[in-house]
């Protein structure tokens, strides 16, 4: 079966979905980006294993840490911090101030959002668990709307299939 419309769909919505992610992580306003190989971790792979098409989205260990935020109750690696202390450029002296802030309080980034009070409105930040920047693999993995796409890409490469087949016996 001519599976290239099939290989071609997957690759099209690993493309999306990793560059998605990306953009969520770029517009954290930096809080996401230390020194960037979070980032440059992240891929797709389109791949067929025992008759089974499989996409597999690829980032660095730390990244669900990034993206879903640390519970409080222990204390983060401390060469982990140590290192995202020289990526921003603070004294080594805040590494054991880190480390116990997110020991008791967990990482939580900021969502800004906009408070409105009759006329007036300010901005407010609510803490936020995480960056969520594998929000497109959830968003964009509705098994309706892939099983749709996957299927005409099926029906594709059957349908080209049989007039090769057809035009063969035609000869």
């Amino acid at each position: 079966m001519a599976v290239d419309n099939i290989y071609k769909k997957l690759e099209e919505i690993g493309e999306e979905i990793t560059n998605q992610m990306k953009a969520i992580i770029q517009s954290s306003g930096g809080r996401g980006i230390a020194s960037g190989n979070l980032m440059k971790s992240i891929t797709y792979d389109v791949y067929v294993e025992g008759g089974v098409w499989n996409l597999v989205i690829e980032y660095a260990d730390y990244g669900k840490f990034v993206d879903r935020g640390r519970n409080p109750g222990r204390f983060p690696p401390k060469k982990d911090i140590e290192r995202w202390v020289a990526l921003k450029g603070l004294p080594n002296s805040a590494v054991w101030p880190i480390m116990v802030k997110i020991a008791r309080g967990g990482f939580y980034s900021k969502k800004m959002g906009v408070l409105r009070l009759g006329a007036k409105s300010r901005s407010v930040y609510t803490p936020v668990k995480g960056l969520h920047f594998t929000s497109p693999l959830e968003t964009n993995l509705d098994l309706r709307k892939l099983s749709e796409e996957i299927g005409v890409a099926f029906r594709d490469a059957i349908q080209s299939e049989v007039e090769e087949f057809i035009k063969k016996e035609m000869k």
